[in-house]
């Protein structure tokens, strides 16, 4: 009787942790990647910063963002939603965007 009370508890457990993948199924499918190539005019040493950012009213939210060591491939990923994408060479290793 233990033995066959064993198994059903493990079953039930084995079962609790189908429906957590499935959940976990359902968050990746709503999940996308953006990604790209992108190139510098300045071929200097310099990080490329890849921006991924999202409308907030009148102004933009940082979603996210890829540093490179110089130009390549990226890849970033979002949830469902509009996005912007935009890239600048950090010439000064501050990862901020400056004028210039």
């Amino acid at each position: 009787m233990r033995i066959l009370a064993c198994i059903l508890l493990a079953a039930a457990l084995g079962g609790c942790g189908m429906l957590a993948v499935k959940e976990q199924q359902q968050k990746l499918d709503a999940f996308c990647r953006i990604g790209g190539v992108v190139d510098a005019e300045r071929r200097e040493a310099a990080p490329i910063v890849v921006v991924l950012a999202r409308p907030a009213g009148d102004s933009w939210q940082l979603a996210d963002h890829f540093v490179l060591e110089g130009p390549g491939q990226w890849l970033l990923g979002a949830s469902a939603g509009s996005y912007g994408v935009g890239a600048f060479q950090d010439l000064n290793g501050d990862l901020k965007l400056q004028p210039g």
